[in-house]
């Protein structure tokens, strides 16, 4: 079955990726270590190889799979429910110009204090964890609650800006789903193989 989607089909794949008969869900795009419910098979990190010569059959597909619990355990986040407040001051989708105007000066080093890799899979990174570690420095606060962020909320119409990208990820990334895959156990070198 082929479902076309206009604009982001995350949350199609979001809703598809918590039903019962499927797996994971196989895409690249960092909004699935976060979702709710969802394993995650980030495709850049497949490989395809080959069986040993005494075994017959198809070639093996290696890769890693991801659910947001053992994505926040590896971050150090209090509850994967941190991933969310995560994807919000990082910077997703739907709020990236909004974090880099209002939030990123206030919690994030700025890039030109370090010496250019060239690489934005990089800044990204480095920006991921700072501010994990801002939240892990403030795991029971809630963002509204953060006298950081006092300055955004003090201007009305950012307030009622950062009011909605709340709501918003907050609905992309936890819709329910009527069915739950079991946690996976986090490990940090763990392949999963995929026959095909």
């Amino acid at each position: 079955m082929v479902t076309r989607c206009l604009g982001e089909a995350d949350h199609r794949l979001m809703e598809d990726g918590r039903h019962p008969a499927v797996f994971g869900v196989l895409a690249d795009d960092s909004d699935f270590f976060i979702a709710k419910d969802i394993r995650y098979i980030p495709l850049s990190g497949l490989t395809i190889g080959t069986r040993q010569p005494h075994q017959a059959g198809r070639p093996v597909i290696r890769g890693a799979i991801f659910d947001n619990q053992a994505t926040a355990q590896q971050l150090g986040l209090s509850s994967p429910n941190r991933l969310i407040d995560l994807a919000i001051l990082s910077g997703n989708d739907y709020t990236y110009e909004f974090a880099r105007r209002h939030i990123h000066p206030l919690i994030v080093q700025s890039d030109t204090d370090r010496p250019s890799s060239g690489q934005s899979s990089d800044r990204h990174r480095r920006r991921i964890a700072q501010v994990a570690a801002f939240l892990n420095q403030n795991h029971d606060t809630r963002m509204e609650d953060m006298l950081m962020f006092e300055p955004i909320f003090r201007e009305e119409q950012s307030a009622q800006e950062f009011n909605r990208l709340i709501i918003l990820c907050c609905k992309c990334y936890q819709r329910e789903g009527t069915h739950q895959h079991q946690p996976l156990t986090p490990t940090s070198n763990t392949l999963y193989y995929l026959h095909i």
